[in-house]
């Protein structure tokens, strides 16, 4: 990530709105902002603690 203006630059790879249904047509996007970078990071722990969760779940059936 680069910065800029205090802000993380995160160059991300997603398909264009427009663009999404035709295959092959990913188009890269540069963000001035982290909110996807942050979104992706809070689905990431949230699926981890899912995961942990589901575990003890499982434990506790045994």
């Amino acid at each position: 990530p680069r910065r800029a203006k205090g802000r993380l630059v995160v160059k991300a790879t997603r398909p264009k709105a427009g663009a999404r249904r035709r295959e092959g047509a990913r188009v890269r996007i540069v963000l001035t902002t982290a909110k996807r970078y942050r979104a992706a990071k809070r689905r990431a722990l949230a699926k981890k603690r899912r995961a942990l969760i589901r575990k003890r779940q499982a434990a506790k059936r045994r």
